[in-house]
Order: structure tokens, then sequence, then C-alpha cells
């Protein structure tokens, strides 16, 4: 997985600006579970790729702000 590592970040960069551009919400765990190195740390995922528990509740910590937003917002 680490020699995907730039194309990660390539297409992460696209996506948020995409969804900036649009006016979209967008969870990015990328940047919540990524190292100082550039990469996801063993704690978050083993196989570098695949969130652990520990990498799953930091996801469920910003991603749930996002979806009580806009559940907020539609009713």
């Amino acid at each position: 997985y680490k020699k995907l590592e730039p194309q990660i970040v390539e297409a992460n960069n696209l996506i948020v600006s995409y969804a900036k551009s649009k006016g979209l919400y967008l969870v990015d765990y990328h940047s919540a579970l990524v190292g100082d190195d550039g990469y996801m740390p063993y704690e978050y995922a083993e196989d570098g790729c695949h969130p652990t528990i520990a990498g799953y509740q930091i996801m469920e910590e910003i991603c749930l702000p996002v979806i009580q937003e806009v559940i907020h917002l539609y009713n």
C-alpha cells in the first residue's frame, strides 16, 4: 500500500477539491488517520490500509457530527 500513497493523496485532494467546489459535505478520513510520515499508523491500520477498531473509532468521531448536521438540515 505504501507504493500507492502518492496516488491516494492525489485522489483524496481531487475529491476534497471537488466536494468544496460543489458545496458538498465530505468526511476526510485520510487526514484524520494518517501519521506524520504520511502513512496510517499500525494502531489504525495493521496492514496499512484497512482500519482497525481504533481506526474506526476515529472515523466515527469525525463522521457522526457531519451526519447529525445533515440530518438536522433536512428535518
